[in-house]
């Protein structure tokens, strides 16, 4: 099965070219767009214990919003249509956006390793902050695939609960029980945007 946007994909050097038999993979994989479909999947179920109205929007790939940027304004940078000698982006378009009651919450997905994310955590934060700007989020949130290593006696909450529980968090506001379901919370400073960590544990076994 091929899923849109995830498609098989080999890129040859020059050099490869150049030869007469070129060694191709079998086939490839987009890790990062598979786990933000998982992640938008998970979002996508509505935990009924979430108070208040929200909606989750619609992806909107790249190419639709590059061609057709006018006709979608809301994830647009600069209100200067000619923009090209400038060098930030014209658009930005967060993995996930949950529209609820009085703002928006903006997710971002990582399929990425703890130690990536620490190596990039400035190119990270300034991501988020800006989804949290041009987006007015009351909420950010980032999600990464679990990587702690588990006792015996340990057992993880389901993926649906740890998007559940973030997702209380985010949009409800924080409580106590909150804090004890998705300890790795917090506010960004002098901005009105809680923050969660959701972590997914992608292999398939909740125990160890």
């Amino acid at each position: 099965m091929i899923i849109k946007n995830i498609s098989l994909v080999q890129k040859f050097t020059g050099e490869e070219r150049s030869k007469k038999i070129i060694e191709i993979v079998p086939y490839y994989i987009n890790m990062q767009m598979l786990f933000e479909f998982y992640c938008r999947a998970l979002v996508r179920e509505r935990p009924e214990n979430i108070d208040g109205t929200w909606n989750l929007v619609d992806y909107v790939g790249y190419k639709k919003i590059k061609s057709n940027l006018k006709d979608n304004p809301e994830y647009k940078v600069l209100d200067n249509d000619n923009n090209e000698d400038i060098p930030i982006s014209p658009f930005l378009i967060p993995d996930i956006w949950i529209k609820i009651n009085k703002g928006n919450i903006i997710i971002d997905a990582k399929y990425r390793t703890q130690g990536s994310l620490e190596k990039y955590q400035r190119e990270i934060t300034h991501q988020l902050l800006a989804y949290g700007y041009l987006f007015n989020a009351n909420g950010l949130g980032l999600i990464k695939p679990w990587e702690e290593e588990k006792k015996e006696s340990d057992t993880l909450m389901s993926n649906e609960e740890v998007v559940k529980n973030m997702l209380s968090w985010l949009i409800k506001g924080s409580t106590t029980e909150d804090k004890k379901n998705m300890p790795k919370t917090g506010c960004i400073v002098n901005r009105p945007h809680s923050f969660a960590l959701g972590e997914l544990d992608l292999t398939g076994d909740k125990t160890k």
